[in-house]
């Protein structure tokens, strides 16, 4: 028997390096990488300290050695060879420059001429007393004492015959100094330098003198630096010393305890417990206490880690804020900032019980107890900034309507009044009836107007006055926000099961709130958009010019692509578009400002459970008033955001609810939305399901041959287990795509060549905007091509719109002079046959409906009904005996346009490529928060949605684009598209969808939870959840110390380079975007369509809108 062959295992990562004769020193012959040192270059010049400044090819070449440059000698040598290299001809430099130089001590001069009286001075030193002529002083010749006598030295009572000695030693240096005529410190520095011998003088205040010779080194050094105020030397010198160093020790011992004595009774920054001084502390301003306070331990900790006195700690600072706190705790147990904040990260990354006692035991942080009361300070007033926010609107909102309400109470006219300005009357008396009628409100609207009043110049309360008020009302900053909400589901596991005591699953429901950004406050908030029936279904599809719109954004995407990979295209990196400008730029690059609500302990799936929950919602966070009539009313709605099951619950209890008397008791201050990214998880989801089979994994070019081929095999495990691994190889597959496909435009095999197009690159000294437009031009031809080559996608547009046009009555009947009309086209068609006896209708060949829509009887009678039932009722009563007929003969033929040939493989990779196209603009108008993107691309997703069977997600995006078109106000519909994303750290680019807010919130609480175990409960997980705002504020205090940004996740660019070569090598080897028609696809999709819409209805979809449009004008339009 033959035995299987053993596959070939291939080795992963980089390449191995070949060995080069520069990997050895060219002297000692030792390699670099074994011996772990450094190499340094003969023939160039060296970074090294040390090296700098010379080049040893150089210094060789000076003292006379000839180094071969060649390929077969190593050019470099290590840094023990380039020491010796340096020094050897160094030193051969010093011997040829002094070998044959006389010393000049001994090099007689024509000027010297004396011997007997040379003076132990310099060269450099003359005297410094002159010799003078002496004159003898009157006194002294009163006297009759001579010039050259001397008074003789008293002797002391208390002295020593050694001091004795001293002093007369002394006496004899001073008298040969002066007859030398020297400068006494000058030959005393002098002898110095030969002797090094010191002497003291101690002088007692009972005037003994004492002298001692110090004979030990380190105290001779030490007296003289003193002596010499070389303080920086003395203090070296006395560390030196062996005596004093047990001394110093304990010295220092002393000196830095009585700092932390000191330093532990201040207002330190490390006594800050409560929850908002942590996130205000920072480990350099700890490090400046240290510096003003205990400065003999901050010595010491920065001699520790390496840093002079005088400099800033900046790597080291968390490090000496680390040891101070820790140490000063033990003094004092007050001082446990770092320690809290330790202990939030621990729980932050869900710790447990065991592992916190081990850290507080080892001083790193706190106890559990101490942790838990922080984090009950943490959640004490856990939503208190939505409170602001609603009180704030309330206040300005209620004003508002109050004014509206005298507006239309006082100033209201009849078409035959003149146009003379009114007088308007705020008392008390007169106004307390109006509907919006409070006495906060009343209070409010008299400052305003009279402020107004001021401003206008006028003494009375006009009509202008009252316009003007409520404009300025309208401009203050009033807070809108949206409230976000996801259900948790979560699973607790029993250590020890009995009857009472099992599993748990856990459904409840965690909510945050978000400052709307955009808030156009001038645009009409009362009527309806446009009456629902006046909406054309054009506005609600990817028509022509949404397409157009569509088109120029993808080529800005495939820009980003081209100078990404093609080397050619590298130097128009700088004229590409980095980001998408529009109105509303400069609010989106801001800063959200969120706030978490805490745990709500219902299920959202349950339709009593969620009605509860929007209840409890409405009443604490949606801005309302309690009207004259002594009912609630809304005053302005409040987004309540979630997935679509999250939506489609609240929207089902919405209608249950219609049957209240007020908007308030409608539940209609929450405005049901779904959010984004799971929206667009679903389309991830499609696109797998159409281009994804394990079964063509060796048909190279299809997505999941490219799985394998660029080493990303966890992404085949699917959206559902595998999102970012998949959506990253999906990224790259997209790009190779992108370039294989420019690369077939642009004549190109490699993406190192040139490309060839019509028009020539521009040149590089070109202005900026001219190759800016060249690129793309390029781009947009190439998403052209890609676009009318797939299918016309308009197709499915124009006739559902037409169908739409030519499906209204009245129909008239088609015979000739026959002059008769009908509503209905079914009763035309009746008409036709039973008068004329002629079909009129076009069918098509398999197809059950004519070209209006309308159900044909599949028995030959040639009658049409517009609804099935309607036609199975024929059935009953007119065919019951009768056999189906099978196909249909239309008595009119219908001309069927032959069946072109079709490039299967084509029609793979290109439908792929727009695919792509359409996610890549999916993400780039999130992070860019443009919502105008975002409502384009859901017109073209709503088909995709229909046609891939996502009827849920297709329902709830129709509902979403009818509501901006037509059903909601101009305000609501513009506040409804524009604030849906959510920027953590502010910046262009970097928004996201809020239910992916929500989805990290949710993986945070879930690690927090499960540190619990089985401790959960509503009490537990509710305290855990109401830290959260609080908690990630310090987390982001504590990632300004560690210099630690947001995580931007392991990517590699040689690795992503690498996938996309290996794709768009595949890809070209293929040639897969050259049209070749008849040509067969991959053996797994042998027949695949290039229109992304096959087999989509336009006579199914134009029906299922109109019915929908009709159903929600019903509900929503006022």
């Amino acid at each position: 028997m033959s035995q299987t062959p053993k596959k070939k295992i291939s080795k992963i990562g980089r390449p191995p390096k070949h060995e080069s004769v520069n990997d050895y020193c060219r002297i000692c012959k030792c390699r670099f990488k074994l011996a772990k040192c450094a190499s340094l270059k003969i023939f160039e010049r060296n970074k090294r300290d040390g090296f700098s400044l010379i080049i040893l090819g150089d210094m060789c070449a000076k003292s006379g050695i000839d180094i071969v440059k060649n390929s077969d000698f190593s050019d470099r040598v290590c840094v023990s060879c380039a020491r010796k290299i340096r020094d050897c001809c160094s030193l051969y430099n010093e011997i040829c420059t002094s070998i044959n130089k006389p010393c000049v001590q001994f090099v007689e001069t024509e000027g010297e001429a004396r011997f007997k009286r040379q003076i132990p001075t310099d060269s450099e030193h003359s005297p410094t007393v002159r010799k003078v002529v002496k004159h003898v002083s009157a006194k002294n010749n009163e006297t009759g004492e001579s010039s050259g006598d001397h008074k003789k030295v008293k002797k002391l009572l208390f002295v020593t015959e050694e001091t004795s000695v001293d002093k007369h030693n002394i006496a004899c240096e001073s008298t040969v100094s002066s007859l030398l005529n020297i400068d006494i410190n000058l030959l005393n520095n002098t002898m110095e330098k030969k002797t090094n011998d010191v002497s003291v003088m101690i002088k007692h205040p009972n005037g003994d003198v004492i002298m001692r010779h110090v004979k030990d080194p380190n105290a001779r050094s030490i007296v003289r630096n003193i002596a010499l105020c070389n303080w920086k030397s003395a203090a070296f010198s006395i560390m030196k010393c062996e005596g004093l160093i047990d001394q110093l020790l304990n010295a220092l011992n002393k000196k830095i305890a009585n700092e932390f004595k000191t330093f532990s009774k201040l207002d330190s920054i490390l006594k800050g417990r409560t929850p908002e001084e942590l996130v205000a502390f920072s480990n350099k301003l700890l490090l400046e206490e240290v510096r003003v306070h205990i400065p003999f331990w901050n010595a010491c900790v920065k001699g520790s880690v390496g840093v002079s006195v005088d400099k800033k700690a900046e790597k080291q600072c968390n490090a000496i804020a680390l040891a101070t706190s820790v140490l000063a705790r033990c003094r004092n147990a007050e001082m446990s900032a770092i320690a809290y904040r330790f202990s939030t990260i621990f729980f932050h990354s869900g710790v447990s019980y065991e592992d916190i006692i081990r850290l507080n035991r080892l001083g790193v942080c706190m106890s559990h107890s101490r942790m838990l009361n922080l984090q009950r300070q943490m959640g004490k007033f856990f939503d208190a900034k939505v409170l602001i926010w609603k009180n704030d609107a309330e206040k300005k909102l209620t004003a508002l309507r109050f004014l509206e309400d005298l507006s239309c109470n006082q100033l209201a006219r009849d078409d035959d009044d003149m146009n003379v300005d009114k007088e308007i009357n705020l008392d008390v008396e007169s106004v307390q009836q109006y509907k919006y009628f409070s006495t906060d409100a009343h209070e409010r609207c008299v400052e305003i107007m009279d402020e107004t009043k001021r401003q206008l110049g006028e003494s009375l309360n006009t009509d202008d006055v009252l316009f003007s008020a409520i404009q300025n009302l309208k401009g203050y900053d009033i807070p809108y926000y949206k409230i976000v909400g996801d259900n948790i589901d979560f699973e607790v596991r029993a250590r020890v099961q009995d009857k009472e005591h099992g599993n748990r699953s856990i459904h409840w429901t965690h909510q945050f709130a978000i400052k709307d950004k955009v808030v156009d406050k001038q645009l009409d908030s009362k009527k309806s958009k446009l009456p629902a029936k006046q909406l054309q279904l054009a506005e609600l599809l990817p028509t022509k010019s949404v397409m157009d719109r569509l088109k120029s954004r993808f080529a800005v995407l495939a820009s980003h692509v081209l100078v990404k990979y093609i080397e050619k295209l590298k130097c128009l990196k700088s004229c590409t578009i980095k980001h998408i400008k529009h109105a509303y730029s400069k609010e989106m690059k801001a800063k959200s400002e969120t706030c978490c609500l805490g745990m709500e302990f219902k299920n959202p799936n349950v339709a009593g459970e969620m009605a509860q929950m929007m209840i409890t919602n409405q009443d604490r966070y949606v801005p309302s008033m309690v009207t004259s009539s002594c009912k609630k009313e809304v005053l302005a709605p409040v987004g309540f955001q979630g997935d679509q099951l999250f939506e489609e619950r609240a929207r089902n209890v919405q209608w249950t609810f219609r049957v209240g008397n007020s908007d308030h008791e409608r539940l209609e201050g929450l405005s049901t939305e779904f959010a984004d990214w799971h929206a667009k998880v679903t389309l991830y989801k499609n696109e797998f399901d159409m281009f994804v089979k394990h079964g063509s994994a060796c048909e190279v070019g299809t997505t999941r041959a490219s799985m394998n081929r660029t080493h990303k095999t966890n992404a085949a495990k699917g959206i559902d287990h595998s999102y970012n691994e998949y959506k990253e190889f999906h990224t790259r597959e997209v790009e190779g795509h992108i370039c294989a496909a420019f690369m077939e435009m642009a004549k190109m095999t490699t993406l190192t060549d040139q490309p060839a197009l019509d028009q020539d690159m521009p040149p590089m000294s070109s202005p900026s905007c001219v190759k800016s437009k060249w690129l793309t031009d390029a781009c947009e031809k190439l998403i052209d091509n890609c676009i009318s080559l797939s299918g016309d996608i308009t197709r499915l547009v124009n006739q559902t719109i037409d169908f739409g046009q030519i499906s209204q009555g009245p129909f008239a009947c088609r015979h000739a002079g026959c002059k008769c009309e009908y509503v209905y086209h079914s009763g035309r068609v009746k008409h036709e046959i039973d008068i004329h006896g002629v079909h009129y209708n076009t069918i098509s060949q398999g197809s059950e409906k004519d070209d209006y829509g309308y159900d044909v009887c599949q028995y030959g009678c040639g009658y049409v009904y517009s609804t099935k039932s309607s036609r199975n009722k024929h059935y009953k009563l007119t065919h019951a005996s009768h056999s189906r007929v099978e196909e249909t003969t239309p008595t009119v033929p219908v001309n069927q346009p032959q069946e072109t040939l079709q490039d299967y493989l084509f029609n793979y990779h290109n439908t792929k490529l727009l695919y792509g196209l359409v996610l890549m603009e999916f993400s780039s108008s999130i992070e860019e928060g443009d919502g105008d993107r975002l409502f384009d691309l859901y017109k073209l997703c709503l088909l995709l949605y229909k046609s891939g069977g996502n009827t849920k997600y297709s329902y709830v995006v129709l509902l979403h684009l009818v509501k901006i078109e037509c059903l909601l106000s101009p305000f609501e519909a513009h506040w409804l598209k524009w604030n849906r994303f959510y920027n953590k750290n502010g910046g262009n680019g970097k928004n996201i969808p809020l239910d992916l807010r929500k989805e990290q919130l949710n993986k945070v609480l879930k690690t927090m939870w499960r540190a619990l175990g089985s401790n959960i409960d509503e009490t537990n997980a509710s305290r855990v959840a109401k830290t959260l705002e609080m908690m990630d504020q310090m987390i982001e205090s504590i990632d300004k110390d560690c210099n630690y940004g947001q995580r931007q996740g392991r990517r590699n660019i040689k690795s992503e380079e690498a996938a996309v070569l290996q794709i768009s090598s595949d890809l070209m080897e293929k040639q897969v975007f050259k049209l070749t028609p008849g040509r067969k696809g991959h053996a797994s999709f042998p027949t695949f369509s290039g229109n992304l819409f096959e087999g989509m209805d336009y006579k199914d979809l134009h029906k299922w809108m109109k019915q929908h449009v009709e159903l929600w004008a019903s509900i929503y339009e006022k």
